[in-house]
């Protein structure tokens, strides 16, 4: 009697709360029948998603499958434009530091003494070569004739080695011997050397300069980087180049060696 009484005493607890779950099962049904719309509006979300990344997936490939120009199977990339003062033909950094204004540049005066020194070089090596030439003619009592045709083969000679000097200089080290003692130095208009054509074309740039009074050199006085005509026509400068003394020169060197040691 007493095991059935307790048992009978716990029915109604059991039924309180069966009932009390039945109430929960209630309230979540409809939660449960609201968070269904949701779940599907979020499906429908992901799936807009996947449209949106494969149409993004397909214009990336017709991206790569046209490259630049129109070609086909190239990446797409966008050539920038060449700085200014920089060779379209891939010239690097500048052989040689332009100055910042004027006063960087030769000017008429270190130009003409230059150019002094540099004919007195050429003429002193054409009238030892002429003398030389001369003895070989008188010994030999050549017909007049043959004499005149040498004299004809050595005039060529000399503007050959007239051109040939300057062109030798400026193509290498851009300083010929007078411009060495002078300090200065002929490059291009955007720091680099010269190269043969270029150091040509500025000897007959300097001979046509010359020609109407040497009306050619004037512009000199007047031009913001000091150029002559032979200058505008090369597409070059000539600029200050200072060098170092000897005493300079050793202290750099010894540097040079304790920084590799």
């Amino acid at each position: 009697m007493t095991a059935s009484g307790e048992t009978g005493a716990e029915g109604p607890g059991y039924g309180i709360a069966g009932s009390a779950a039945g109430l929960e099962g209630q309230e979540a049904g409809p939660e449960g029948q609201e968070a269904g719309p949701e779940g599907q509006e979020a499906g429908l979300e992901g799936q807009e998603a996947g449209l949106e990344d494969r149409e993004a997936a397909s214009e990336g490939r017709e991206l790569r499958a046209v490259g630049p120009g129109g070609s086909i199977g190239g990446p797409v990339s966008e050539v920038a434009p060449p700085a200014d003062g920089v060779a379209a033909s891939g010239e690097g950094k500048a052989d040689f530091e332009l100055p910042a204004d004027r006063h960087g540049y030769a000017g008429l005066v270190t130009r003409v003494v230059s150019f002094a020194i540099d004919a007195a070089v050429i003429n002193a090596a054409s009238v030892i070569v002429a003398a030389g030439a001369a003895l070989i003619v008188a010994v030999l009592h050549l017909p007049r004739p043959v004499q005149t045709l040498l004299a004809a083969i050595g005039g060529v000679v000399y503007v050959l080695w007239t051109v040939g000097y300057f062109v030798a200089f400026w193509s290498t080290t851009g300083q010929t011997p007078g411009a060495r003692v002078l300090r200065i130095r002929v490059v291009t208009a955007d720091g680099h050397r010269l190269g043969p054509r270029r150091a040509l074309l500025r000897c007959a740039g300097v001979l046509l300069a010359a020609l109407p009074l040497f009306a050619g050199f004037i512009r000199i006085l007047f031009d913001g980087r000091r150029r002559g005509f032979q200058d505008r026509l090369a597409r070059t400068v000539v600029i200050d180049a200072p060098q170092l003394s000897r005493a300079e020169t050793r202290r750099a060197r010894r540097t040079g060696e304790r920084s590799l040691t």
